[in-house]
């Protein structure tokens, strides 16, 4: 005669049981989040619009007479200066693309890709502007279109990189 012996094998946990990651807590794109979520929408676009009127620049004339030796308007600083911003602005543009990207797709690397893009930002504004006041000394460094800026990084900065680092949510939300 054959026992049959019980198995001390239990059966797996339901998953409402089962305790949750070190990533506990919420983990949807909403609460403060959302606001993160309308300002990289908002900011390619107004960045474009930064870039539409330096487009302008070279549409008009103006790039060829600050940019030729033999022209009385010439400034090296300015000519070097004209498309270096154009530049970086297109790559503010797709920053900010990419960064929406891995906000929609909750990518884990979404906070460290924030933090850079908008830390480099706030530099490329103070260096823009000292860079500027170099080729046009007469004019002040922070103009009032350079002070709204800088005020909107710097703020944009103070209040969202320490959520970035310290937000529960954050953690939870931007994993693989």
């Amino acid at each position: 005669m054959t026992t049959v012996s019980a198995s001390t094998q239990t059966s797996p946990e339901p998953a409402l049981y089962k305790t949750q990651s070190s990533n506990s807590g919420p983990t949807r794109l909403s609460g403060w989040l959302i606001l993160v979520g309308i300002g990289l929408i908002i900011s390619p676009i107004r960045i474009a619009f930064i870039d539409f009127t330096l487009l302008s620049i070279f549409l008009d004339g103006t790039w060829s007479a600050i940019s030729s030796s033999s022209s009385e308007f010439y400034n090296p600083i300015l000519a070097f200066m004209i498309p270096f911003e154009f530049v970086m602005n297109l790559a503010f543009i797709f920053g900010f693309i990419f960064l929406i990207y891995l906000y929609f797709t909750k990518s884990s690397i979404f906070p460290r890709w924030f933090i850079a893009i908008y830390t480099a930002n706030l530099i490329f504004i103070v260096a823009d502007a000292f860079l500027v006041n170099l080729a046009v000394p007469d004019q002040p460094v922070f103009d009032p279109d350079t002070a709204k800026e800088l005020l909107r990084s710097s703020a944009a900065c103070a209040v969202w990189i320490p959520y970035m680092l310290k937000s529960k949510r954050v953690e939870a939300t931007f994993v693989d």
